[in-house]
């Protein structure tokens, strides 16, 4: 569906603009997910951006175990990104082929991939603006889902 994504209850009720009328019937709440270290699939500058990204996304209370992919994404984009500009620098803007002056194809993939990270940035909350759009999950206590199960098992 195209168009403006829709705006969260929880974000509409912070800002004082919800109405009953137009609130989704259940939204699922999910419980909080901690820092975990990094998949073993990821490359070693993805990896890198994970143990940056998790624990700032579990201290925003802003990441749940259904958003463990999409900070997946998040971080082999910001490793695309930092793998690019290292291309872009090394190699320039430009370069020469048959005396025309060509634009370094690096250029465009890291423009694209530089508008993919901030799109999933944005979904985190993780830039200035968006920060004020993303409300945190839960109650600010970490949850395992196991605890229930193994609770006074030492």
């Amino acid at each position: 569906m195209r168009g403006r994504t829709a705006t969260p209850d929880a974000v509409k009720k912070a800002r004082g603009t919800a109405r009953a009328s137009r609130a989704k019937p259940a939204v699922p709440t999910l419980p909080i997910s901690g820092s975990q270290p990094p998949p073993k699939h990821l490359s070693k500058l993805a990896a890198d951006a994970w143990k940056l990204y998790c624990p700032l996304a579990t201290s925003m209370r802003v990441l749940t175990q259904s958003d463990l992919l999409t900070l997946e994404r998040l971080c082999e984009c910001a490793a695309e990104v930092r793998e690019l500009s290292a291309e872009v620098k090394k190699h320039g803007r430009t370069y020469k082929a048959g005396g025309l002056i060509k634009a370094n194809p690096a250029v465009a993939m890291l423009a694209d991939a530089d508008r993919r990270l901030l799109a999933y940035l944005t979904n985190f909350g993780m830039t200035p603006a968006a920060r004020t759009k993303v409300a945190p999950s839960g109650d600010g206590k970490d949850e395992n889902p196991n605890d229930e199960f193994f609770a006074g098992v030492n």
